[in-house]
C-alpha cells in the first residue's frame, strides 16, 4: 500500500508553537565555505545576540535520534544522514556556520537542549504547546500525517479496529500521546521506533504508529508489514534554547531561501521520492 504522506511546505509568520535514535553516540559535520549576513530581527536585538555569537565561533551544535529514516538514520559508516540532516547542513551554509550532529535517545533530546549541550534540535520533531513550554520553535518545514503499521496479514483497519490490540510507540513522541487515546488499546513503549518494528515483525505487538513518511519507508523496506489506516499529524520544526531568539530568526531566514530558491523541494525529492506530494 503506499501513502502519500508529505504535504506541501508552508511558511508560517513569526514563531509558532511545535518524532525519533540510537543508543550509541554517532557524529558527522559538515564545513560550510562561505559567511553570509542575515538582517538581525527584534528578537536578535533583544537577546543581545549571545547565541550565534557562540555558535559563529564554536560551530551549531545538533542533536538528533538516528533511527527514524528517512528523516535521520546511521549509515554503513555509522554517519548520521537524512533529509533533516541535508536540511540543516544546508540552512547552516547560509548561516555560514560549520554544524555538527550528535545522535542519542529520543526521550532526551529536550532535557539534553534545556542543559545546553546542544544548540537545535533535528529530529522530526512535532510542534506541541507542551513543549513550547521549554523551547523555541523555528517556522515549520512541513506537516504530516501519522499511519497505523501492521503485520501483512492483519485485518486491522482504522484506529477503532485497535480497541483490544497491542499498539507499539516510542517513548516521549506524539505517537504515544495519541495511542493513549485510542479507547481500549494495550500501549508498549519503546526506547526505538526501531524496537517496535521489530516487536510487530515478531509479533508481540499488533500494531505500531509513525509518521507516514516513516510508515512508507519501512513497507518499501519490509514486505512482511503493510499501512493499516491514516491518523491526525502535525507540523514539524527545529528547536533552540528558549532564550535563543537570534538562532531562531536566522534559522527562519534561512529556511525560507531554502523554500524560494527550489533546495528544500530538492531534497524532498532525494529523501522521500515518490512519498512527497
Amino acid at each position: 500500500m503506499t501513502m502519500k504522506a508529505v504535504f506541501p511546505l508552508m511558511l508560517l509568520g513569526g514563531l509558532t508553537l511545535s518524532a525519533c535514535t540510537s543508543k550509541q553516540e554517532t557524529k558527522t559535520t559538515t564545513t560550510s565555505e562561505t559567511q553570509t549576513t542575515t538582517t538581525a530581527t527584534a528578537g536578535n536585538a533583544a537577546s543581545g545576540g549571545a547565541c550565534m555569537d557562540r555558535i559563529r565561533k564554536d560551530g551549531l551544535r545538533v542533536i538528533t535520534s538516528p533511527d527514524y529514516p528517512p528523516y535521520e538514520s546511521t549509515n554503513e559508516q555509522n554517519q548520521i544522514v537524512g533529509f533533516d540532516v541535508d536540511m540543516v547542513n544546508a540552512m547552516a551554509e547560509e548561516i555560514g556556520v560549520k554544524a555538527e550532529f550528535t545522535g542519542q535517545g529520543f526521550e532526551g533530546l529536550i532535557p539534553s537542549l534545556v542543559a545546553g549541550r546542544a544548540d537545535l534540535i533535528a529530529a522530526g520533531l512535532s510542534i506541541t504547546e507542551e513543549r513550547a513550554k521549554s523551547v523555541s520553535f523555528t517556522d515549520p518545514y512541513e506537516k504530516t500525517k501519522n499511519v497505523i503499521v501492521v503485520g501483512v496479514d492483519s485485518d486491522l483497519n482504522g484506529p477503532e479496529s485497535l480497541n483490544g490490540k497491542t499498539v507499539g510507540v516510542q517513548l516521549g513522541t506524539v505517537q504515544a500521546d495519541m495511542a493513549a487515546e485510542i479507547e481500549g488499546a494495550d500501549v508498549r513503549t519503546f526506547n526505538l521506533f526501531s524496537e517496535a518494528l521489530a516487536a510487530l515483525k515478531s509479533g508481540q505487538i499488533d500494531s505500531m504508529i509513525v509518521d507516514a513518511p516513516v510508515g512508507n519507508n519501512y513497507i518499501k523496506v519490509h514486505s512482511d508489514i503493510k499501512l493499516a489506516g491514516e491518523m491526525d499529524g502535525a507540523s514539524k520544526a527545529l528547536a533552540t534554547q528558549l532564550e535563543c531568539t537570534d538562532l531562531v530568526a536566522e534559522l527562519n531566514a534561512a529556511l525560507a531561501t531554502l523554500q524560494q530558491n527550489g533546495e528544500l523541494e530538492k531534497l524532498h525529492t532525494k529523501w522521500f521520492s515518490d512519498q512527497a506530494q
